[in-house]
């Protein structure tokens, strides 16, 4: 039996688009076929040999089941909410997923700059106004996403 996908890869999280295209997806779904595919003593066996670390909760019962895990909905709230037009009042964003939304929907990547501090990368976005927007990742985790002067509107 294979090792489980946050042993594959430890950087890719469930549902992540790692899982879902070339080398990932393949491994995602042939581990998969096999986990179902064991006898229920040895796959009792794995579960314990291999638990389900942060992140990956009800992964398990997941790929057995195929119901979503019991925080899917709570994830699709938090997306929902964060899905609104962006305001002249907004400076400073930390909601992952109002920032993937923004860089999905609003903002246009204009490349990488320096990391300062304690960021581990650094990239500009800009919006069809004109606003320049910082997004920093850094080094102990975490995301910021801050807007850069008071140039052009929202």
């Amino acid at each position: 039996m294979l090792h489980p996908p946050w042993i594959e890869n430890p950087i890719a999280a469930w549902g992540s688009l790692s899982w879902r295209m070339g080398h990932g997806e393949e491994f995602f779904y042939d581990w998969r076929d096999r986990f179902r595919a064991l006898p229920e003593a040895l796959r009792t066996s794995y579960m314990a040999e291999w638990p389900e670390p942060e992140g990956w909760v009800e992964f398990y019962n997941c790929m057995l089941t195929g119901e979503p895990p019991s925080w899917h909905e709570h994830i699709q709230a938090l997306r929902a909410e964060a899905e609104r037009p962006m305001r002249r009042s907004e400076f400073e964003v930390t909601s992952y997923f109002r920032i993937l939304w923004l860089i999905r929907t609003r903002l246009q990547f204009q490349g990488f700059i320096a990391p300062e501090g304690s960021e581990r990368t650094a990239s500009i976005y800009t919006t069809k106004k004109g606003s320049r927007w910082r997004l920093s990742a850094f080094e102990r985790g975490g995301i910021k996403l801050v807007r850069q002067g008071m140039e052009g509107g929202a």
